[in-house]
């Protein structure tokens, strides 16, 4: 049985009332699989995000320490480095304030739903916004570092080289970071929001049911 037909079977008000506790209770059970599933998903992303962001940095920190002789390339490097702490920081800061901020309920369905129906609400603010706190640090520091770079290679390559090599690296940047944004909405319209509008239902029916009763 699928979880739209046990949600339609839940509210059918012609059904027995042994059959009604018995869908109540898998309904109950299967938002919870849904859920734990959903909250496993975003656990390993953000512990994947997190653990390389960390990596990262410490690789642009031991390259900065290793072009201390060129204060500007190190310079560089540290931005670079700062730009992944930033971000690792942001995933485990907004981790600790979603679990601050859980929601309790006494009903456990409603629990479950108003949980979930939060969770995914966040995910879809995070996703659209993933220009100004993910994508825009790595970009600030990419671009400094390949401007930087150029910078320093006109000293010993014509300049038409240089100038080819900054657009092509800039022009990479774009494409990448282009389609790290384009797949994030995507997620969004083809995943989150189906999810988040079937949610919003489940919890409208629930809410009408009990002021009917």
């Amino acid at each position: 049985m699928t979880f739209n037909e046990l949600q339609k079977n839940y509210w059918q008000k012609d059904a027995a009332a042994s059959k009604l506790t018995i869908d109540s209770d898998m309904l109950i059970r299967e938002v919870k699989r849904n859920k734990e599933a959903f909250e496993s998903t975003i656990f390993w992303r953000d512990f994947r995000e997190v653990a390389v962001s960390i990596f990262m940095a410490g690789v642009f920190l031991y390259e900065a320490f290793a072009s201390k002789d060129n204060i500007w390339v190190a310079g560089s490097l540290v931005v670079l480095a700062i730009a992944c702490l930033f971000v690792a920081a942001f995933f485990i800061v907004d981790r600790r304030l979603q679990r601050k901020n859980e929601i309790r309920h006494t009903d456990p369905l409603l629990a479950c739903i108003e949980s979930s129906l939060a969770q995914v609400t966040h995910q879809i603010w995070l996703l659209k916004n993933v220009f100004w706190w993910y994508l825009l640090p790595f970009i600030a520091g990419i671009s400094l570092y390949v401007l930087i770079d150029s910078w320093q290679a006109f000293k010993v390559l014509p300049a038409k080289y240089v100038l080819a090599g900054c657009l092509l690296g800039m022009l990479f940047v774009t494409l990448v970071f282009g389609g790290v944004y384009w797949l994030n909405q995507y997620t969004v319209r083809k995943n989150l929001i189906p999810r988040k509008d079937e949610l919003k239902g489940m919890l409208k029916n629930i809410t009408n049911d009990t002021k009917a009763m």
